[in-house]
């Protein structure tokens, strides 16, 4: 192995020293040729390839010189494009403000045009109220109907436009007889409400209406609520369902007492009710056997009913005795129970209370509507107490 090495060691030297030979006899052959030495040679060959190596520089730089340049071209360009398009889009975002002012501007203009005056929207609404709340025309058919409010509209020399818009939108339920009065005509045919409602003209124009039609609205409005009601009380509970058949026949002005059990039985039927029972139930209320409010307040109506019916003879335990023992007479025990439930120096509304006695007499044929609303008028006016009549100092 030794050997091998120092072989090859001394190859390539021979190697290297014939290289070196060969090459320097090469320059030297150039350097006679040139008529120089070798040393000249050189030198010569050396600054050759480094002018050589110079030149490569030199047009590097120039490459790059001229890239440098085209970068700053292309960056000045973008920079001007981006400035173009800066001051186009700026010039956009002006045009779009002037053209939203533009559109306010001109909506607020459609709103204001839309304002009516309180004298024109009194008109207006007048026509309307006639037809929708009072019914004080008789019309044929719908078409018969727009066509006489547009005549009456232009009779009076009210907006025919406005007044014809608010029928169809009152036909369509889009707006309801208790909206029209309380919101101006403005709000009512344009989404922006810029009309005012504070003003003493919109006010005053409120109040008459609702003097002039709320009762006649109100009683629309009650009715569509029964109507609602109706629609729906199939659906619930038998004992909702039974307070809504006592409800409705407790408050119904029935002429005979075959009427009302003719119509009890016709709703038993459509409400799924047992009828003996309901019929029960119901007479005994208009006798004062059984309180209606508490009845109505029950969450077991026929069970409270049977275990709470009294007799006569507890009933009258119950009440207020007259002196000396004396038997309680069908009006005496009327008044009591009249009392109970509401004292009789505090009633209000005369007109609903005198309802209430008629169709409690209706079906009681001992006692007669004159001969008891003349006793509880005097009482009702203080000329008389229940302490009175119960006594029978009267």
């Amino acid at each position: 192995m030794f050997e091998l090495y120092i072989k090859n060691e001394n190859f390539d030297a021979k190697v290297s020293f014939d290289l070196t030979t060969m090459m320097k006899g090469q320059m030297d052959t150039k350097a006679r040729n040139k008529n120089i030495s070798v040393a000249q040679y050189l030198r010569d060959l050396i600054q050759r390839d480094l002018d050589s190596y110079g030149e490569v520089l030199d047009y590097e730089l120039q490459l790059l010189k001229r890239d440098i340049e085209n970068a700053y071209k292309l960056y000045n360009d973008a920079k001007e494009s981006i400035q173009y398009y800066e001051q186009k889009a700026q010039n956009y975002k002006e045009n779009i403000e002037s053209m939203k002012n533009e559109y306010i501007k001109k909506s607020k203009l459609i709103s204001q045009s839309n304002i009516v005056y309180a004298d024109e929207e009194e008109k207006i609404k007048t026509i309307l109220l006639d037809v929708f709340a009072t019914n004080n025309y008789q019309f044929d058919s719908v078409m018969d109907m727009k066509e006489k409010i547009k005549s009456r509209a232009n009779n009076i020399h009210a907006n025919s436009f406005l007044v014809m818009k608010l029928t169809i939108m009152l036909l369509d339920g889009e707006i309801t007889l208790r909206e029209l009065i309380e919101n101006p005509i403005q709000h009512l045919v344009d989404d922006k409400k810029v009309q005012s409602t504070d003003t003493q003209d919109f006010i005053s124009l409120k109040e008459n209406l609702w003097n002039k039609y709320g009762e006649s609205i109100e009683k629309q409005e009650q009715k569509q609520q029964e109507i609602e009601e109706e629609k729906n009380i199939i659906h619930k509970s038998e004992n909702e369902r039974l307070k809504y058949v006592i409800k409705k026949a407790y408050n119904t002005n029935y002429r005979t007492q075959s009427v009302m059990e003719g119509n009890i039985e016709a709703l038993c039927q459509k409400y799924k009710l047992d009828l003996v029972k309901t019929s029960n139930i119901i007479n005994q209320i208009y006798q004062n056997k059984l309180d209606y409010l508490k009845v109505m307040k029950s969450d077991h109506i026929y069970e409270y009913c049977t275990i709470h019916t009294p007799d006569k003879k507890d009933l009258e335990e119950k009440t207020t005795q007259p002196k000396d023992e004396q038997k309680v007479t069908p009006i005496q025990d009327m008044i009591i129970h009249l009392n109970r439930k509401e004292p009789l120096t505090e009633i209000k509304d005369l007109n609903s209370f005198e309802s209430q006695i008629r169709r409690k007499c209706n079906y009681r044929s001992d006692i007669k509507f004159r001969e008891l609303w003349d006793i509880l008028m005097q009482i009702i006016q203080g000329k008389i107490t229940v302490e009175d009549v119960v006594n029978q100092q009267i």
